[in-house]
């Protein structure tokens, strides 16, 4: 079986999150994570080629902190975003695969066609220490 063709929108978000030096990762209408650049790699502490694909359960279970920082105020702002509803922006802290702990920014953007939600761009970066 041949494997499922992605939509034209996160092929072209791919690519462009590949060609930029901001951390950003790709996740598609369902909230899996499809692809993240070199430099998210380098935040996360994996290379996307080491992780691959992860559903959404998978990545928010493997980058949050315990105590369940990331799932403070602002984690819904993201998980809008990750649904299609507008634009959103929030500050959050994602553990990384070594187990430490970083606080970063994070803007989440939709992407769509027409009114479908075909998957969300998400650019962050660290706030203060890497």
């Amino acid at each position: 079986m041949a494997p499922q063709q992605q939509p034209l929108e996160l092929i072209l978000a791919r690519n462009l999150v590949q060609n930029i030096s901001t951390p950003a990762l790709v996740a598609d209408g369902e909230g899996a994570l499809v692809f993240y650049n070199e430099a998210a790699g380098a935040i996360i502490g994996r290379r996307f080629e080491e992780s691959g694909r992860l559903s959404q359960e998978q990545w928010r279970a493997a980058l949050s902190p315990p105590g369940g920082k990331a799932t403070a105020e602002n984690a819904d702002t993201l998980s809008l975003g990750l649904a299609g509803s507008g634009a959103t922006h929030g500050r959050f802290h994602i553990r990384r695969y070594d187990d430490r702990e970083v606080e970063v920014e994070a803007s989440a953007i939709p992407l769509t066609r027409e009114a479908d939600l075909q998957g969300t761009l998400v650019a962050f970066w660290p706030v203060g220490d890497p």
